[in-house]
């Protein structure tokens, strides 16, 4: 998952992307990945699936989505402080002073 952080805005846009190898359970994956989601909003964010192959020929699902509603965003970012370890949490900045990215994920609620 990429969280792109823009000076205008706290967050211009959320990527979620994901893989399912052959060994796991497909319904299972999508359903972790939806409690991630605000259920608000799950009806919303469309995936899109694509077909892999790993080294030895084996199927890869990935799913993507870029999340850009205004509204989604705050629930998803709201949802995700809520639930998530945010040591497993990637966010791209735009800013380069510890101390502004620390204000940011303090706003967005990621950071007490």
């Amino acid at each position: 998952m990429v969280v792109a952080v823009l000076p205008q805005m706290p967050v211009a846009y959320i990527d979620i992307r994901f893989f399912v190898h052959a060994t796991e359970n497909l319904d299972k994956v999508v359903e972790a990945v939806q409690r991630l989601l605000p259920s608000d909003y799950i009806d919303d964010i469309l995936f899109k699936k694509g077909n892999l192959k790993g080294h030895y020929g084996n199927p890869i699902t990935l799913f993507e989505t870029r999340i850009k509603n205004r509204e989604v965003i705050k629930a998803f970012v709201e949802n995700l402080a809520s639930t998530a370890d945010p040591i497993h949490i990637r966010i791209r900045v735009r800013k380069t002073k510890i101390e502004d990215i620390v204000k940011t994920c303090r706003e967005l609620g990621m950071l007490t």
